[in-house]
């Protein structure tokens, strides 16, 4: 016979506690995947979200400031004044 007796097949104390260890280990670097998985989705999300805008035109008269607003509001442009 061996160590173990006569179920050479059963898994001792050492060998659950290790296992136990293992699947903690497993399931703790899966939920840090996961939430470094969501924080980029969420921070990616939200940098698209945002509109930049950019000066197109400075100096201008009031009656050309008015015309190019009126442009950019028929082709639904958004704009910033």
């Amino acid at each position: 016979m061996n160590d173990r007796g006569a179920f050479s097949g059963a898994k001792t104390q050492g060998d659950v506690a290790e296992s136990v260890t293992k699947s903690k280990k497993l399931l703790g670097i899966i939920a840090a995947v996961t939430l470094l998985v969501i924080v980029v989705a969420v921070v990616l999300i939200a940098k698209g979200q945002k509109t930049e805008y950019q000066t197109l035109f400075s100096s201008l008269s009031q009656s050309e400031a008015q015309q190019v607003v009126s442009l950019l509001q028929e082709q639904n442009v958004p704009l910033s004044l």
